[in-house]
């Protein structure tokens, strides 16, 4: 069986913007990700059965471009662009 679902919360708490968002997709865990800065977001996310712990940290460098730099079991940094495709 699939399972799939989705909750979201925000706040704004002295200027900061927080943001608590819990995802599925076959698997659980919790999110929990504020904005420093316009341009500089910070997240957390831990999974429910495997208790991975993640730190994210992203930049946006322009609008669309971002740089992600992920420590989990793995460190990683990436570079992600952004678009819609119509």
């Amino acid at each position: 069986k699939s399972m799939t679902g989705y909750g979201r919360a925000q706040m704004l708490i002295n200027d900061m913007d927080i943001t608590v968002e819990i995802k599925a997709v076959n698997h659980r865990y919790f999110e929990l990700q504020t904005y420093l800065t316009n341009k500089i977001r910070l997240s957390y996310g831990y999974g429910v059965f495997n208790s991975v712990n993640e730190f994210k940290l992203r930049y946006e460098l322009l609008r669309r471009l971002y740089v992600e730099l992920v420590s989990s079991l793995d460190q990683s940094v990436d570079l992600i662009y952004s678009f819609d495709m119509d």
